[in-house]
C-alpha cells in the first residue's frame, strides 16, 4: 500500500527512518567493529538493486555483483539481503518481475556465498543457475547474456579480492594477526571461519520454538518496547 501511494522514494524514507531507530544500528555505529559497515553495504545493495530493476540497468546489476563480492571480506551478514535484492533487481518500473533477470542476479549472489563459505555445493548451484540464465532465451542475444554473467563473476571476484590485504599484512608479522593468514591456505581458512565451530543447518541445537522466540525477543530489543 505504501508503495502504491508514496512511490519508491517514500518507501525508502520510511524504511530508512525505521531502521535508523533500531538499537542494533546505533550500537554498531558506536563500536569499532564491522557491523556498521555491513549495514551500509546492505543499504547500498538494496539501492543498487532497486535502480537496476526500475531502469533495467545492466551496469547496476554489475554493481550489485561487485557489492555481493565485497560482503566476503567485510561481513557475510550483508548477503542476507540477497533475496530482496533479487526481487528488486528483477522487477521493472511497471511492477513486473522477470525470472530471467532474477537468475542473472541469483548466480553472482550464490557465487559470493560459495566464496565466502567455501561451499562446493553452493558453487555448483551458482554454476547451474548461471548456465540457466544464459540458456533461457529473451530479448538479449546469447552472447550478451554470456558476457553479462561472465562480467558479474569477475566483479564478484574483484570484490572478494579485498581479502588479499590480510595476506599482505600478515607477511609483516603485525602485533594483531588473527589466524596468521600468511599463506593462501591459511588465508582461506580464516575467510571460511575454520577457527569457529560452525553448526550445520540440521540437526538444530535448540528447539525450534525457542529459536522463534529469540526472533521475537530480538525484534522487541530493537525498539526497547519490553
Amino acid at each position: 500500500l505504501a508503495a502504491t501511494h508514496m512511490g519508491h522514494g517514500g518507501v525508502w524514507a520510511i524504511g530508512g527512518f525505521a531502521a535508523g531507530l533500531t538499537s542494533t544500528v546505533w550500537k554498531s555505529a558506536t563500536e569499532t567493529e564491522v557491523y556498521g559497515y555491513a549495514f551500509l553495504l546492505v543499504a547500498l545493495v538494496a539501492t543498487a538493486a532497486d535502480i537496476a530493476g526500475r531502469r533495467a540497468s545492466v551496469r547496476h546489476r554489475g554493481l550489485l555483483a561487485f557489492l555481493f563480492g565485497l560482503a566476503v571480506p567485510l561481513h557475510l551478514s550483508a548477503l542476507a539481503v540477497g533475496p530482496a535484492a533479487v526481487v528488486f533487481a528483477a522487477t521493472d518500473a511497471s511492477g513486473s518481475l522477470s525470472v530471467r533477470v532474477a537468475l542473472r542476479v541469483v548466480a553472482p549472489w550464490l557465487l559470493a556465498i560459495a566464496l565466502g563459505t567455501g561451499s562446493r555445493s553452493v558453487a555448483l548451484l551458482a554454476l547451474a543457475v548461471g548456465v540457466a540464465a544464459v540458456a533461457l532465451p529473451d530479448s538479449d542475444s546469447l552472447g550478451r547474456r554470456a558476457r553479462e554473467l561472465a562480467t558479474a563473476a569477475g566483479l564478484v571476484a574483484l570484490g572478494v579480492s579485498a581479502i588479499a590485504i590480510m595476506y599482505v599484512r600478515s607477511q609483516h608479522d603485525p602485533g594483531v594477526n588473527q589466524g596468521n593468514p600468511s599463506t593462501w591456505s591459511t588465508l582461506w581458512d580464516v575467510v571460511w571461519r575454520r577457527q569457529y565451530d560452525v553448526p550445520p543447518l540440521w540437526p538444530r541445537r535448540a528447539p525450534l520454538f525457542l529459536q522463534l522466540g529469540n526472533v521475537a525477543q530480538y525484534w522487541d530489543w530493537q525498539f526497547a518496547s519490553g
